[in-house]
């Protein structure tokens, strides 16, 4: 919101053009880096404006018709060896988060929201996956079970089961900064890809 602020926060409500949009998506494109970042940006953008026209705003979404840059799809595949040295040199909270994620192949966003009474059946992990509605059985496997069973341990009176070592939620912020103080070189949701290639 911040960068879309500098560009476009001191334009009139309902004056921004396709147009200009394109060319900010261009300039972006162009610079060599921010590419995919502008096109988060760009949805940042779009979703304002379709809210802006709900309050009666608006009367169009100038973002209707902007094509996105394009982005290459993120092939990159943790291996044994880096999976192993970043779960050596993390606290246990962290290696059961990335564990759990590695064993069930679930996303970011659904792993740090299981619940015990809601998540935790006595035949798997049930939830419902946040980017696509649909429903997952996650059977329990002996280390699933040990690493669910081990957080839950740590903090016996809360309802996540994945904490930090605080009792907090952990957050995409909170992961992303402790995976960089550790020098990890893949991302979070790289395990998925781990998951299923191994699988």
């Amino acid at each position: 919101l911040l960068r879309l602020d500098h560009h476009f926060g001191k334009m009139r409500i309902g004056a921004l053009r396709p147009s200009q949009i394109s060319v900010w998506l261009e300039r972006r494109r162009k610079a060599g880096r921010g590419a995919t970042r502008a096109n988060r940006e760009f949805a940042v953008l779009s979703s304002v404006h379709k809210f802006g026209m709900r309050q009666g705003w608006l009367e169009a979404n100038p973002c209707y018709g902007v094509s996105r840059n394009k982005e290459r799809p993120r092939k990159r595949v943790v291996t044994d060896a880096e999976f192993l040295e970043a779960f050596h040199a993390s606290n246990e909270p962290f290696q059961d988060l990335i564990s759990a994620a590695y064993l069930s192949g679930t996303r970011q966003t659904d792993i740090v929201s299981w619940s015990r009474s809601v998540h935790l059946k006595p035949h798997g992990i049930v939830y419902m996956e946040s980017k696509t509605g649909k429903h997952h059985t996650v059977e329990w496997s002996d280390a699933l079970r040990f690493f669910v069973r081990r957080a839950l341990e740590r903090f016996p009176d809360k309802e996540l089961v994945f904490l930090n070592t605080r009792g907090e939620p952990w957050t995409v912020w909170g992961i992303n900064s402790y995976m960089a103080r550790l020098r990890i070189s893949w991302a979070f949701k790289d395990l998925r890809a781990k998951a299923q290639t191994d699988r």
